[in-house]
């Protein structure tokens, strides 16, 4: 069965009650939906995790639908980037990093800009790492429930504190549209710091998942 954005018009009560049912039905035939509703795709994740903790999992796989300058209709694999996790949006700015190291000599301005679009996502990135591994999650943006049982897990120290605010401050120095950052004439950082900032993110992100299961 295929469906074309099935919440438009819905309140979020109904908007989780179809993303429900419509996990429910993947358990017996395959389920196509698009949609443009990040609020409704979160809602789906939920629905099936919900179902593997009562010990009937059903798969759920996300593709992004996306066109660019001249071409319409290009899929890539997961979800878009609102909807990442810490580590698959680390992953996806390593990748963006790669990209564009070959004209960090070459072509210095290109790279600048396109180094300071990074650190802008990187900075989005850091604010997610605080969202869903900090406070677990407890308030989630694109969620309409509070999952107040989390906060028993949920520990932050001053170290905490202090890491997020330097790392943030910086993305924020080289990122573009924010009062603090550089002209575009003055150089980023080298594509290896880039890449080091984005696994101290990747670091501090898993360091606080450990934390928590210990």
């Amino acid at each position: 069965i295929v469906f074309d954005d099935p919440v438009s018009s819905l309140d979020h009560e109904f908007t989780a009650k179809i993303a429900a049912r419509l996990a429910r039905e993947g358990l017996t035939r395959q389920v196509i939906a698009f949609t443009h509703n990040i609020a409704f795709l979160m809602e789906l994740q939920d629905a099936s995790e919900d179902l593997a903790k009562a010990g009937t999992p059903v798969a759920l796989t996300v593709h992004t639908l996306r066109r660019d300058a001249t071409t319409a209709g290009i899929t890539t694999d997961g979800a878009p980037w609102y909807a990442l996790n810490v580590n698959q949006r680390a992953h996806h700015l390593d990748q963006l990093v790669l990209k564009i190291k070959p004209v960090y000599h070459d072509n210095k301005p290109d790279y600048n800009k396109q180094a300071a679009y990074i650190y802008g996502l990187l900075r989005e990135a850091w604010e997610s790492c605080v969202e869903d591994d900090l406070f677990y999650s407890v308030v989630c943006r694109y969620r309409n429930s509070v999952q107040t049982l989390k906060l028993l897990k949920v520990s932050i120290e001053d170290t905490d504190i202090h890491d997020i605010d330097r790392h943030m401050t910086k993305a924020s120095t080289w990122m573009t549209g924010h009062d603090k950052s550089k002209a575009l004439d003055h150089d980023r950082p080298a594509p290896d710091e880039l890449l080091a900032d984005i696994a101290t993110l990747r670091t501090f992100s898993d360091k606080i998942k450990q934390r928590r299961g210990e």
